[in-house]
């Protein structure tokens, strides 16, 4: 199941990053929320996603675990195409948002197993959210 695997990658991920982040990401990562946040209120959905990415990979290379890092890449690749899919789900974009802040918290206090935890949630969010919208778009393309 590539999404367990995934779910469990980010975990990993996320835990890793919260036991040796620097101060600098940490700075890097908070700038990259309010960023997010301008981009979603200015409803600029293209800008939202990279700058989701690229939130995403700060926090890869924050993990300081490479190959976990070029994994994760990996997968995250095969799923780009959905992520403006998913956001543009109801009530998604100020969710992830809010998963974001979390995580971003529990890595700055250095909280490996809170940040793990946030980790999986915010994945298993995303995927219901993913499935949720590709269900209702096949259900359009019938209709």
């Amino acid at each position: 199941q590539p999404e367990q695997s995934r779910r469990s990658l980010e975990a990993d991920a996320a835990g890793l990053a919260a036991e040796r982040i620097t101060e600098e990401e940490i700075e890097t990562l908070e700038r990259m929320l309010v960023e997010i946040g301008d981009h979603m209120e200015n409803k600029n959905m293209e800008s939202v996603v990279a700058a989701d990415v690229e939130f995403h990979e700060v926090l890869y290379r924050a993990s300081r675990n490479e190959r976990l890092a070029d994994i994760v890449h990996n997968l995250r690749e095969q799923t780009y195409r959905f992520r403006s899919f998913s956001m543009n789900q109801p009530g998604r974009l100020r969710k992830t948002w809010e998963e974001h802040r979390q995580l971003v918290e529990a890595i700055a206090s250095h909280n490996a197993t809170q940040a793990r935890k946030l980790a999986r949630i915010h994945m298993e969010h995303s995927e219901q959210t993913l499935l949720q919208g590709m269900e209702e778009s096949q259900e359009f393309t019938k209709a």
